[in-house]
């Protein structure tokens, strides 16, 4: 994943390959699954991701 920092940085991100198993267990459905399931979850992935970066100077 490359993720444009400023104007003169990028963040390049290698992001392991998940098996489904994997994926359920990091992302676990702890609620009910509506018609707008994936919004909720690709919302929820992209939340972890954020929570997750390191801040650079």
């Amino acid at each position: 994943m490359v993720r444009i920092v400023d104007a003169r940085r990028l963040l390049i991100e290698v992001l392991p390959t998940l098996s489904p198993d994997d994926l359920f267990g990091q992302y676990p459905i702890t609620t009910a699954v509506s018609d707008d399931w994936h919004d909720a979850m690709a919302e929820s992935i992209v939340t972890h991701h954020q929570d997750a970066e390191v801040p650079h100077d």
